[in-house]
């Protein structure tokens, strides 16, 4: 069978138009999930689909091109961890103002929750990060 020329950028897709789906479904994933846990179930049907037609699209559309190794995703990740970090505020918020028990408190302790839990959450966020640094350790030996 032959295969087709390469055209990645012809009939839709390119690096930051497929890094931006993830991007945004990883957001409204990270963002909202604690508000309708279901929805984590669907996204995840959804992705399973939309991986399919993308896997299609690169292998008879637009085709495979020749791969070059590369160090990292690049600035993907530094939006990847401020989504993550915007994450924890907006669950705090959410569990805080909306949902019981904090939500039928004083607007002042609500407040002052807030601010703890939050602080609470980003300090169990760095203490991850230190106990699972971004580079293993058999990686930096080699």
């Amino acid at each position: 069978s032959t295969s087709a020329p390469y055209r990645y950028l012809s009939w839709g897709g390119s690096y930051v138009e497929d890094f931006l789906d993830h991007v945004t479904s990883f957001a409204l994933l990270a963002c909202f999930s604690t508000v309708e846990p279901q929805m984590v179930i669907i996204g995840f049907a959804t992705k399973l689909i939309g991986y399919r037609i993308v896997a299609y699209r690169m292998t008879n559309v637009t085709c495979r091109p020749y791969p070059h190794g590369a160090e990292g995703i690049g600035l993907w990740q530094t939006i990847l961890d401020t989504v993550a970090a915007l994450a924890v505020t907006c669950i705090v918020a959410l569990q805080t103002f909306y949902r019981p028990p904090t939500s039928t408190w004083s607007f002042q302790s609500q407040v002052i929750f807030f601010i703890v839990a939050e602080k609470v959450m980003f300090s169990i966020r760095a203490l991850v990060r230190v106990a699972f640094p971004s580079i293993p350790a058999d990686v930096v030996r080699i």
